[in-house]
């Protein structure tokens, strides 16, 4: 019997250089089977994602039908690595399914999971010159061409801020065990996946999750089933719902709150037409040129000539690439 292969992709959410890194690595891969982080009780509502009829962006929603209150929403627009994962399982006939803590478990719950500290991420940014996170991974991942190559470097840096951050066990809050537990869920599934017969296997988590898994489907699982054990669970409902991207931008499910899901929509779109940054740049201000024209502003032409080669300078003074939505901002 051939021993299964299990390649974990760290991925941002809601990431458009991420997504096409990610299909990039999945074509190379070609997985028997597809785990993206989510809630296994929706497994049965992914096949949806294929329908001709569905208009993205869309969410799922998980809810307690004996308490409506209690339910959690996860986000996916077309530029999502999720969606797009799961998507590319769907094309091909390929085994897809949701692995996370599954929310019949955590709606019973009256607390979250803790989140990673923000402060070592704050610290990468920093060393590498930009305000905060957020920019930083902008300019060097979601800008960017989408290279394969990135999710062994995403991979080692988040095993770093890991160890940086470890604490240990004694003493834990339940929001800290909960996280662990998510984990050890993760993991479970994809050795449940190895024993169904699967052999090469694609597990697309949060990046903070990836070191957390990459040997889930050769160490044993029994730690992973005492930390399971004895959960409390209620039932649940899942269906598919319609969403905004001015609800992608607040925080929610899949580590939502990006900050202008209408300008990773345009990268994703110019990622996909083969667009240069100047081109990129220069499409995106002048369909905010064309707003402002609507609101009865005097915006011309050369306004978008000008704010176009403002950015590009303004870029090249800051020791960027190219312009991202800041310095356009700025612009």
């Amino acid at each position: 019997m051939t021993a299964p292969e299990l390649r974990v992709f760290g991925i941002r959410h809601h990431g458009p250089g991420t997504s096409r890194a990610l299909l990039a690595a999945l074509a190379g891969f070609e997985p028997d089977c597809v785990l993206v982080e989510g809630p296994p009780d929706a497994d049965d509502l992914i096949h949806w994602l294929a329908h001709p009829a569905l208009v993205m962006p869309v969410a799922l929603l998980v809810y307690r039908p004996d308490e409506l209150k209690r339910a959690v929403y996860y986000p996916f627009a077309r530029f999502s690595p999720e969606y797009q994962a799961l998507r590319f399982a769907l094309e091909r006939g390929v085994a897809a399914g949701f692995m996370d803590l599954p929310q019949r478990h955590t709606l019973a719950l009256d607390y979250t999971a803790a989140m990673p500290p923000p402060g070592v991420f704050q610290e990468v940014a920093a060393a590498a010159g930009h305000d905060g996170y957020e920019a930083w991974w902008d300019a060097v991942v979601e800008q960017g061409k989408g290279h394969a190559g990135l999710f062994p470097a995403v991979l080692e840096l988040t095993a770093g801020m890991r160890q940086a951050t470890e604490e240990t066990a004694a003493g834990e809050t339940p929001e800290a065990r909960l996280a662990r537990q998510r984990e050890a869920a993760m993991r479970a599934r994809i050795r449940r996946a190895a024993r169904a017969g699967h052999t090469r296997i694609a597990a697309v988590c949060g990046a903070w999750h990836s070191p957390a898994l990459v040997d889930a489907h050769r160490t044993p699982g029994e730690a992973d089933d005492a930390l399971l054990a004895e959960l409390p669970s209620v039932a649940v409902a899942a269906t598919w719902i319609p969403w905004t991207y001015g609800r992608l931008a607040r925080s929610g499910g899949y580590g939502a709150g990006i900050h202008s899901p209408g300008w990773y929509d345009h990268l994703w779109a110019s990622g996909e037409a083969g667009l240069s940054p100047a081109e990129m740049s220069a499409g995106w201000l002048a369909a905010a040129a064309a707003l402002l024209r609507e609101e009865g502003m005097d915006t011309s032409p050369g306004h978008v000539i000008e704010t176009v080669r403002l950015a590009e300078a303004l870029a090249a003074m800051r020791g960027r690439p190219f312009p991202g939505l800041p310095g356009m901002e700025d612009a």
